[in-house]
């Protein structure tokens, strides 16, 4: 899918790039798609950035907790513009989703990305939740770890423990996260052979790197009998974080 990617044939990259940012909440929580949204959001595209950020961002919380979405929702911090950056770090340094990400294995690190790109008022906010919650922090078999790298990172923790000898638990909400286990299941396989013959129309109608004609092409795909109804399920099923809260 790579050297896709980086074809210099632009008609067929951009089409490539959009039906992949399309479905991106089928490839984000994918083991292997979610390294194809990365390769998406490595061309540093600012637009193709916030277009998944905005496809992320009402269910945040799960694709941070997620084991390959997370990786995902922290490279999008690296490639976006301030106006959509500032959606997640706000959708993320609310107390319960702080207390509820710190302590996952994987929503910690994005925890630690939100800190590391919010302003000061934001993240003396976090540090200071963070600390109240401390004692249940160290409760978490890779707590230790995490307490030790923020302090480090940001020495001012000291000085909110120092006045915090008593820490109060913050109680975690159970937040009933979407399960997208059935979308998944569905549509991923619909969606890699609407990918697989893109590529091989694509691969049959070049002559020299570039298509015979796009009419041509357009013709091919369209003779695909579930193309166009796949897509169109696809896309609906991508609005389901909305339709789900």
């Amino acid at each position: 899918m790579q050297k896709y990617l980086e074809t210099n044939d632009k008609e067929f990259k951009n089409n490539l790039i959009e039906m992949l940012i399309n479905n991106t909440l089928i490839l984000i929580i994918d083991q292997f798609g979610n390294y194809v949204i990365q390769s998406v959001l490595a061309l540093k595209n600012i637009n193709h950035c916030n277009k998944i950020v905005d496809l992320v961002i009402d269910n945040i919380a799960y694709y941070s907790k997620h084991k390959y979405s997370s990786n995902v929702i922290e490279k999008c911090f690296d490639c976006c513009d301030e106006l959509h950056r500032k959606k997640l770090i706000d959708a993320l340094s609310k107390n319960e989703i702080v207390n509820d990400l710190i302590l996952d294995e994987h929503g910690n690190y994005v925890i630690q990305k939100v800190l590391n790109y919010a302003d000061n008022k934001i993240q003396e906010e976090m540090l200071k939740n963070l600390c109240n919650n401390i004692e249940k922090i160290k409760t978490i078999g890779f707590g230790e770890r995490i307490i030790n790298r923020l302090m480090v990172n940001y020495p001012q923790m000291t000085g909110f423990l120092n006045k915090n000898n008593n820490s109060n638990f913050v109680k975690n909400n159970n937040n009933k996260y979407l399960n997208t286990n059935n979308l998944y299941n569905n549509n991923f396989n619909g969606f890699e052979n609407n990918v697989n013959n893109y590529i091989i129309n694509y691969n049959s109608n070049k002559k020299g790197g570039k298509f015979k004609n796009s009419k041509n092409y357009k013709g091919k795909k369209n003779k695909n009998k579930n193309f166009n109804e796949n897509n169109k399920n696809i896309d609906n099923d991508n609005n389901f974080n909305k339709k789900e809260n």
